[in-house]
């Protein structure tokens, strides 16, 4: 899959999702505050990636990847760092993903 991932991580360890990563990702949009420690398991597994920063510019970043691959939002961290709660961005992400479409 395209990985969209970030946002913060409240002290969590990405350890866990190395081997994940490394099995399912071939390339990855990172967003949100905590984006070093993203960077750092992204590099550690052997993955592409771009700073996206935000939903809107990592949907058009994961498209621009020309992947026929699935895009999937699962950021593994909260999302108060640009939204007030987890159902706001996934707003956000479905409104980038129209945005997509509309220009097709």
């Amino acid at each position: 899959v395209v990985w969209i991932c970030g946002g913060l991580r409240k002290d969590l360890s990405l350890d866990g999702l190395l081997d994940v990563v490394k099995k399912h990702v071939t390339f990855a949009c990172v967003v949100g505050k905590d984006r070093d420690e993203y960077v750092a398991l992204l590099k550690k597994a052997g993955i592409p990636y771009v700073v996206s920063k935000t939903i809107e510019k990592a949907v058009k970043d994961a498209k621009a990847h020309d992947s026929d691959e699935a895009i999937l939002l699962s950021p593994a961290a909260a999302s108060q760092d640009q939204f007030s709660h987890y159902a706001e961005r996934g707003v956000a992400f479905v409104k980038a993903i129209r945005a997509l479409a509309s220009h097709e």
